[in-house]
């Protein structure tokens, strides 16, 4: 029976672990550009920017990202198609203000965009993979 007890009680005690281990996960950069004009002629190209590692943590409706030891908080939602609600896709959508993220949770690949209209130095798009925790 004390067997049986302590079984339980591990088991118990694995499934917030086991919870919490699914929503946190590195994420690497394949590709990350930044918007760059020039003032001379106003042309607007792309310049490649280095690529960056960080990690995820995924709550069901909110996203932490952590990148060089700032924190950023996004919201996020799951995204259905449109014409059939019912069927849900494996990937969620996340935003702050100026950035958005979107996470398909099968392939584990992400899309990352920021894009702040008042200031074209902060206009960026990466995308990569991540791995789970």
């Amino acid at each position: 029976m004390r067997t049986l007890n302590c079984i339980a009680l591990l088991l118990v005690g694995a499934v917030p672990a086991s919870a919490q281990f699914k929503g946190s996960m590195i994420c690497k950069e394949d590709l990350s550009m930044a918007l760059r004009s020039d003032e001379e002629d106003a042309n607007v190209s792309f310049k490649s920017i280095a690529k960056r590692t960080f990690s995820l943590t995924i709550n069901r409706e909110y996203l932490s990202l952590i990148s060089a030891g700032q924190s950023e908080f996004y919201e996020c939602q799951k995204i259905s198609y449109r014409s059939n609600k019912n069927r849900a896709l494996n990937t969620i959508k996340c935003q702050t203000a100026t950035n958005f993220l979107t996470l398909d949770l099968k392939k584990m690949r992400f899309i990352r965009s920021q894009m702040d209209p008042e200031d074209e130095t902060e206009v960026g798009f990466s995308y990569g993979s991540c791995t789970l925790l």
